[in-house]
């Protein structure tokens, strides 16, 4: 169930982190200011074209979102056209492909419970013989009910009878105490003392618990991502809708993209951070299998094949490794190196994904953990960083311990 809520929220944290025109709040949770309408016009007319500018606070509900939408009018006698300009996002996930994210996120427990026949023996205690079960810590059972639908009940030991043969006692279902004497291996029959008292099959008890992981980390992440990618996909098509008349690169330059950015081991593929594509692995000195920290997708536009190819390389993904998550934020700042060179105006979002400490092997490493958040600040220079971590002892609400504040000072909180 944890699991389950934690995808949810990963799906509604990237989710808001794709708007047609954004205006990004905070992690602090307060609300960014809410713009009011302004209009622009041009002052010489003269032409008889009129051209007006406004800005108006987007609403969902009749609520003000934190966006604005830009309309543009061009009008001459009489004729008036109109467009909305959307800002697209670039958003680069990061996403943690260490080893443990094949840990169980769910799992289902299976209990069997079996009866199995238990017969009485004979011992010799202080030279008396004893017949029944020597054993007074073990709970024995006797079959009830009828065989479509046995029903077993624990029996108490009572004494043994005046020639020590053991007999003990259950409830039945009229709560009428009923006695009972074992069977004896080996079909041993002694003088019992009380003829009327039935001989019975005893049972022991068996249970046995089973757990069979149906979800790991990854495969939670996977399904997260791939419902983003989709809605992303699903934008971008409206996007295009409201744009019959721009194709190809033109609408590209006006929808959003995806950077899919892996990060366990220390080492990169080309052994400097690049923007080549790839998914693949090392071995490192002590034969331990590694993820290389690596661009899997560099930005792609989310239209039908971009889409396509986003989703396979999601589902691609294997967990094995470390967990160096300043390899992949060097790795994010390489692949939003070239959109703040150009001049097209965008958002740009890093979202992070751990669920482990900053480290290149087991424990925290301050060393792994300052880079990472020295390349968040320059980052955060020109985007936005959130950060999700389902780390043992992760709490938001936490600054003191030195895994929560790691990730709040990488986020743009710091």
């Amino acid at each position: 169930m944890k699991k389950r809520i934690l995808s949810a929220f990963l799906a509604v944290m990237m989710l808001v982190s794709v708007v047609p025109v954004s205006v990004f709040a905070e992690d602090s949770g307060t609300p960014a200011p809410q713009a009011e309408t302004v209009v622009m016009e041009n002052t010489n007319q003269s032409d008889g074209v009129v051209m007006r500018k406004t800005v108006v606070p987007h609403k969902v509900g009749g609520v003000p979102d934190g966006t604005v939408d830009i309309i543009i009018e061009a009008y001459t006698t009489g004729v008036v056209t109109q467009s909305v300009k959307a800002i697209p996002t670039d958003i680069v996930l990061v996403l943690d492909v260490s080893g443990s994210m094949n840990n169980a996120a769910s799992s289902t427990t299976t209990t069997v419970t079996t009866y199995n026949a238990a017969n009485g023996t004979r011992w010799q205690t202080n030279r008396q013989t004893y017949y029944g079960f020597e054993s007074t810590q073990t709970t024995y059972y006797v079959k009830t009910g009828t065989p479509e639908a046995p029903h077993y009940v624990p029996v108490s030991l009572v004494n043994p009878d005046s020639n020590n043969c053991y007999y003990y006692s259950y409830a039945d279902g009229n709560d009428n105490t009923v006695y009972v004497y074992p069977k004896l291996r080996n079909n041993l029959n002694p003088n019992r003392e009380y003829n009327t008292y039935e001989v019975v099959q005893f049972y022991t008890r068996n249970v046995t618990t089973s757990e069979t992981v149906t979800a790991t980390s990854l495969d939670v992440l996977k399904e997260a991502v791939d419902d983003f990618i989709e809605s992303t996909h699903q934008k971008n098509v409206q996007i295009a809708a409201e744009n019959p008349t721009l194709s190809g690169a033109q609408l590209e330059a006006y929808q959003h993209r995806i950077s899919i950015v892996k990060f366990a081991g220390d080492q990169y593929a080309g052994g400097t951070p690049s923007v080549e594509e790839g998914d693949d692995f090392y071995d490192d000195s002590n034969g331990y299998e590694h993820n290389y920290s690596q661009v899997v997708k560099n930005l792609t536009v989310v239209n039908g094949s971009g889409h396509t190819e986003l989703i396979q390389a999601i589902d691609s993904l294997r967990a094995v490794g470390a967990t160096a998550i300043d390899s992949g934020m060097a790795l994010a700042q390489k692949v939003l190196e070239p959109t703040n060179a150009g001049t097209a105006q965008r958002n740009k979002v890093v979202l992070v994904f751990s669920d482990g400490v900053p480290t290149h092997g087991n424990e925290f490493n301050s060393d792994v953990a300052n880079d990472a958040i020295g390349t968040a600040k320059i980052i955060k220079e020109t985007a936005k960083v959130y950060t999700i971590s389902v780390a043992k002892d992760s709490d938001v609400g936490n600054t003191t311990s030195n895994l929560n504040k790691f990730f709040h000072y990488v986020s743009s909180n710091y």
